[in-house]
């Protein structure tokens, strides 16, 4: 059985399967995009696009399907649980959907250089695995939920949203709520119980990142303000 299979790497790695547990939940992917300042808004704009909309498409079929995850199904000596055990809403899984998203994003979405666009979308198979290695999904949830990231993404790149919200967000009132947001998500992510306790260096690690995306865009939306004051000045002159 796949879910054997998989399920028996996570006593292997716990330590490994908890990291990528941790950096697949949506908080973590903004916080590490936000530390990029208002020089990635591209990003930034299709990261709050996907978490919003492939947020809600994954949580509506979580609450109309209820499937019960492993932890509920299985005598407890058949399967490998890292971290806390859940029993509940297990297609899709949301870790995969987002890392599917993000990765499809990365590859056809943005100009980088070729070499770390395929270094960061090799995170998103392994962020799915991990799912399974800790006990908390099933394959096809991780296969259900990377299906509906690529979707989502590809959707996303196709709309042309992005470049409109981009700009938005480096408007200084867009600054300002995107250097809110991000500080609450730091804040959060400081004080959350993700359920893998192997991870709270991560977990401190990415609050750091977010605290330099607050001053990051927080500068930014300061730098719009002079700006429209010296050219307000210079109409008076």
């Amino acid at each position: 059985m796949m879910f054997d299979g998989i399920n028996a790497l996570g006593p292997e790695a716990p330590w490994l399967w908890s990291q990528l547990s941790v950096a697949g939940l949506g908080v973590s992917a903004l916080l590490a995009v936000s530390c990029a300042g208002s020089a990635a808004a591209r990003s930034m704009a299709a990261m709050l696009l996907l978490l919003v909309g492939g947020g809600l498409l994954v949580h509506a079929i979580k609450s109309a399907l209820m499937l019960d995850r492993p932890f509920a199904v299985l005598p407890a000596d058949l399967i490998q649980v890292v971290g806390q055990p859940l029993r509940q809403r297990s297609m899709p899984s949301g870790h995969s959907a987002l890392a599917f998203a993000l990765a499809t994003w990365i590859l056809v979405g943005t100009g980088w250089w070729r070499g770390v666009r395929l270094a960061l979308a090799l995170i998103a198979p392994l962020v799915a695995l991990s799912r399974v290695a800790v006990g908390a999904h099933w394959p096809s949830d991780v296969v259900t939920g990377a299906a509906l990231g690529v979707a989502v993404a590809w959707g996303l790149h196709r709309s042309g949203l992005v470049d409109g919200v981009a700009r938005r967000l480096q408007s200084a009132p867009g600054a300002w709520m995107v250097a809110a947001l991000v500080s609450c998500a730091a804040l959060g992510m400081f004080v959350m119980k993700t359920g893998y306790p192997l991870a709270v260096a991560l977990q401190l690690v990415l609050a750091i990142a977010g605290a330099v995306g607050v001053l990051r865009w927080a500068r930014h939306a300061l730098d719009c303000h002079r700006r429209s004051l010296a050219r307000r000045d210079s109409g008076f002159a």
